[in-house]
């Protein structure tokens, strides 16, 4: 596949503090930062991001919480392309606006796709091509109980 070459030759490191003063974890292509073929990326997540899957950090980013009987959550799991362009607060908002998880994915992914295009069309290319980043939503009820779904949207709290 293209660039299965450059793949076998990357490294596992930390961005040095000039880069990025929290210095994350990154996978590079040579271990010289002042290298003009030195290129990084900081990838801890890959839903659905076709473009560097095979170089995703094995660190995912999660959160453990538990459902106790008699009670429910609706959960937004989201590639980046989500998170770069609402904030949390919106998408729970969003998340219990709708009765179905389907329906709320869509309507999050309907927002974000119209924040990429209000951004814009980029030119630095040959070819423009509209601002953004791949979006993947997944919305899940968790609900040990079985309990009815409220008529209201006061179902969502942030976690």
């Amino acid at each position: 596949p293209d660039g299965a070459e450059v793949r076998r030759n990357f490294l596992q490191r930390r961005r040095i503090p000039q880069q990025d003063s929290k210095a994350p974890l990154v996978i590079a292509t040579l271990d010289d930062y002042l290298s003009p073929y030195y290129y990084d990326l900081q990838m801890t997540r890959s839903i659905c991001d076709w473009r560097g899957p095979s170089l995703v950090l094995p660190h995912p980013q999660f959160l453990e919480f538990e459902v106790p009987s008699g009670s429910r959550q609706r959960v937004v799991i989201a590639s980046d392309g989500l998170w770069d362009v609402i904030q949390h607060s919106t998408a729970a908002y969003c998340a219990c606006s709708k009765r179905k998880c389907e329906q709320a994915a869509d309507l999050l992914a309907q927002i974000a796709q119209g924040e990429y295009m209000t951004r814009g069309v980029s030119s630095s290319g040959p070819t423009a091509h509209p601002v953004g980043d791949d979006v993947t939503v997944m919305v899940v009820d968790l609900n040990p109980s079985l309990m009815p779904w409220p008529a209201s949207s006061a179902c969502c709290t942030l976690l």
